[in-house]
């Protein structure tokens, strides 16, 4: 097979995860010429979604692409919105591609290639992805559609015959599953990751190490799998329940997924310990194909073994003092105060900077999973407050058209400009949030609070108000 490449100009330019999510959007499918043959219908479909980016035509980008489709925003309405926002503001988009591999049965084709994608923007400000990428293809009839784009890392491999895995930064180790291709995949949250490829494409064993900036219990982590539905349409939770993962408790659970031209069954295994989440996954398309894959997923889980603690965990550190309920930062004079029978967990400064931001701390209320995140983040420069909070809401309304805001405040916090604002809207289920907003120079700190549903907000209404009001700026960091 002939390795293509393809380049040319124009179109706008973006955010990084704007520019990802553009290659992975959602709609219909295009049609191949029966003339050629599979694998050249194959590539010459991926010349053509390089041309629409080219032409900066959202409408028939997302035409190469399944409705579901969503990216690393994880919502396929957000991913619709990252893409109208990149054709808008690109002055020129550079796409190219080699294919390095291509392969198919029956009704799907796995694609690896090199990719390069830049968007051009106003001020110098061009962005670019490029690395290896593997585009997972469904086919119904003739037509083709992208599924899923995944990113390749090459900073690890799995050796030739190898039959154990093992990640020593990770003090992991678990079993390949003999005869399935290995490839590393990495993921924007993820510390590690592989998926394996069986042999007829129909089945991805994926093996996930993922940090979390901050506690987390499984059963939130299950309880946000269980709204797929309000997500991605026609998928649906199908069930749950309790197993051990390297002799932790464990939570299994079963998703009928929709992402293209046929459901896939997802089986999911999930373990935290300490701040590291354990993730795998079996996908197999079609879901009634799930039985006669389902050892070779046993025999991963059964030998995935755990043998120390994370070198992540180890170096963590946090620029953060805690005493009592109450979190301050010296470094960026911060300070605030949660009621005394709140749980205070600082985000350790590795965490904050690979999240975007310059320190977090999570304040969770003795019941339920109501909390307060506060948090700071360096913007390119000021940015007024008003414009700030009606980007955050064009950006929900998104996600719910229906969302409302009440009880809108301005204000000063010791010297510096301020705004709170209250707002309802669906994500899964029914929400309340109360936020806020500080500037200081380049720099902004945000509170959250949020509770579901909202009559537990309302509940928690005087603590929250405690905890907002107690924000306070060192006055050398006031200035």
């Amino acid at each position: 097979m002939t390795a293509r490449e393809l380049s040319g100009g124009a179109g706008p330019r973006v955010m990084p995860a704007l520019v990802l999510a553009a290659l992975m959007i959602p709609a219909a499918s295009w049609g191949g010429g029966a003339a050629v043959d599979a694998e050249a219908g194959v590539e010459l479909f991926l010349h053509s979604a390089a041309e629409a980016f080219m032409g900066r035509d959202a409408a028939k980008v997302r035409s190469f692409f399944s409705e579901n489709f969503a990216g690393p925003f994880r919502i396929p309405k957000m991913a619709n919105l990252a893409l109208n926002q990149a054709m808008q503001s690109a002055e020129s988009i550079d796409a190219g591609f080699e294919t390095t591999a291509v392969k198919l049965a029956s009704d799907r084709a796995f694609c690896r290639v090199d990719l390069n994608l830049e968007f051009h923007f106003r001020g110098n400000n061009d962005k670019k992805i490029s690395g290896p990428y593997i585009i997972w293809l469904d086919r119904n009839g003739a037509d083709w559609t992208i599924t899923d784009v995944i990113a390749e890392t090459r900073d690890w491999s799995l050796p030739a015959g190898a039959k154990t895995v093992a990640w020593p930064d990770e003090a992991l180790t678990f079993p390949a599953p003999e005869g399935w291709d290995a490839y590393p995949v990495k993921y924007p949250e993820a510390r590690r990751g592989v998926h394996f490829v069986s042999p007829d494409l129909k089945a991805i064993i994926g093996v996930g190490v993922i940090g979390l900036p901050l506690p987390v219990t499984l059963t939130e982590v299950v309880n946000n799998q269980k709204m797929v539905d309000k997500v991605f349409k026609g998928s649906k939770f199908v069930n749950q329940a309790s197993a051990r993962l390297a002799g932790s408790p464990a939570a299994v659970i079963g998703i009928e997924h929709n992402l293209g031209p046929r459901m896939a069954r997802i089986l999911t295994v999930m373990m935290i310990r300490g701040r590291t989440l354990y993730a795998l996954t079996l996908a197999v398309t079609p879901p009634e194909e799930l039985d006669r894959f389902k050892p070779v997923f046993d025999r991963v889980c059964a030998g995935f073994s755990l043998t120390g603690i994370p070198k992540a965990e180890q170096a963590q550190t946090t620029s953060g003092v805690v005493i009592g309920g109450k979190y301050t930062n010296p470094v960026y004079g911060f300070s605030v105060t949660a009621p005394a029978d709140w749980k205070v967990a600082p985000m350790s400064d590795q965490a904050a900077r690979k999240s975007g931001m310059l320190f977090g701390v999570q304040f969770r209320a003795p019941k339920g999973g109501s909390y307060v995140l506060a948090a700071a983040k360096k913007l390119p420069g000021p940015v007024p407050l008003e414009m700030l909070q009606d980007g955050q809401m064009r950006g929900l309304r998104v996600i719910d058209p229906q969302v409302t805001s009440s009880d809108e405040k301005t204000y000063k916090i010791n010297g510096l400009p301020a705004r709170a604002w209250t707002y309802t809207f669906t994500m899964g289920k029914k929400r309340k949030r109360r936020q806020l907003f500080v500037m200081q120079g380049k720099r902004l700190f945000f509170l959250i609070a949020e509770a579901a549903p909202p009559s537990e907000f309302d509940q928690l209404s005087p603590a929250f108000t405690r905890i907002f009001d107690s924000v306070r700026f060192s006055r050398s960091e006031a200035k």
